[in-house]
């Protein structure tokens, strides 16, 4: 007799808080969830800043700073070229890996050729990516400047 109350009061329990007893409690009812996803993109995208300076003197100097603004790591090259008065320009140049989000000080230096007075002022230099390589990144990491 005392289980039979028991029965009784579980079940009016369960029917006063709106679940279900018998066959249909087995069965849970389905709540559809929303869970975003990131997928990383597809295909590379390379990118990235830089900016230089160029020195004078009896050995000609440049620094140039790289950052890589993609979403995969790059193989790029730095040229730098300075322009001398009746001789042929002195240049310097160096290959640099740079992972995505990377940064890079590149310090070049070439032998003046040219006497004092036959450089010229300023220089030029040139950054080229080459390849790139590793995993793409989700995103890119940083942005251009």
């Amino acid at each position: 007799m005392r289980r039979a109350a028991v029965a009784v009061v579980v079940a009016g329990v369960l029917a006063g808080s709106g679940c279900q007893a018998g066959a249909a409690a087995g069965k849970p009812t389905p709540t559809p969830i929303s869970i975003p996803v990131r997928h990383p993109p597809t295909a590379a995208s390379p990118g990235g800043t830089y900016q230089g300076t160029c020195h004078y003197g009896k050995v000609l100097s440049a620094t140039v700073i790289l950052r890589n603004t993609g979403n995969v790591g790059e193989k790029v090259r730095v040229n730098v070229t300075w322009p001398q008065a009746q001789h042929a320009p002195a240049s310097a140049g160096r290959q640099v890996r740079l992972p995505a989000g990377g940064t890079a000080t590149v310090r070049l230096r070439a032998p003046a050729t040219g006497l004092a007075p036959g450089i010229l002022s300023g220089c030029v230099y040139h950054v080229i990516v080459l390849g790139t390589f590793g995993r793409v990144q989700a995103t890119a990491t940083g942005s251009p400047q």
